[in-house]
C-alpha cells in the first residue's frame, strides 16, 4: 500500500470516528418519555402515566415522545407553557421529538386519561420563567392533583438550587 493511500485511509478513519463521536453526543441530548398503560393497576395514579413524569432538561434538548396510538395523546396543559413557546400536540404517531427552545415550565396531558391522572411537567431551563402562571393551570380531578405535585417537585428543585 502506498504512502498516500495511507495517510488517506487514516483520514478517512478519523472522520468516521468523528462523525460517530457527533452522532453520540446528538443522541445523548435526547430524552425519551413513554406514554404508558397498565390494565392489572389497583392504583388508578398507576394506570395511565407518562414515564417519567417530571423531566429536567436543558434549553435547547429535545424529547422523544413515545406511544402516541390510539387514544393517547401528548396535549400541552392551557397556561403551562413558556412565552413564546410553541404547543405541543401529538397523536396518532408512535413517535415524536420535540425541541425545548424556551425556558420554563410545560406541563403536558393525554386528553383522553388526563382524568386519571395522566399528566407530565417537563422544566427547561428555570423554572421561574413561568412558574407563576403555570400555577394557574386547570385541569380536573386526578390530572390536577398529579400536577400539583409535580409543580412542588418543580419548586423543590428550586429551591434546592439557591
Amino acid at each position: 500500500m502506498s504512502r498516500l493511500s495511507k495517510v488517506s485511509l487514516l483520514c478517512s478513519c478519523a472522520l468516521l470516528l468523528y462523525m460517530l463521536a457527533l452522532l453520540k453526543a446528538s443522541e445523548s441530548d435526547t430524552s425519551a418519555k413513554h406514554q404508558m398503560s397498565n390494565v392489572e393497576a389497583t392504583d388508578m395514579n398507576e394506570m395511565f402515566k407518562f414515564s417519567p413524569e417530571y423531566l429536567k432538561v436543558a434549553v435547547g434538548d429535545t424529547i422523544k415522545f413515545n406511544g402516541s396510538m390510539g387514544q393517547h395523546t401528548v396535549t400541552t396543559v392551557p397556561g403551562m407553557l413558556p412565552e413564546r413557546a410553541e404547543k405541543i400536540e401529538i397523536h396518532s404517531i408512535p413517535s415524536k421529538e420535540i425541541e425545548f427552545t424556551k425556558p420554563g415550565i410545560y406541563g403536558v396531558k393525554c386528553r383522553v386519561h388526563n382524568r386519571y391522572g395522566m399528566a407530565a411537567l417537563i422544566v427547561a431551563g428555570d423554572a421561574k420563567a413561568n412558574l407563576a402562571q403555570a400555577k394557574k393551570f386547570r385541569l380536573t380531578r386526578f390530572g390536577k392533583k398529579k400536577m400539583q405535585q409535580l409543580l412542588v417537585s418543580a419548586e423543590n428543585d428550586l429551591d434546592s438550587n439557591n
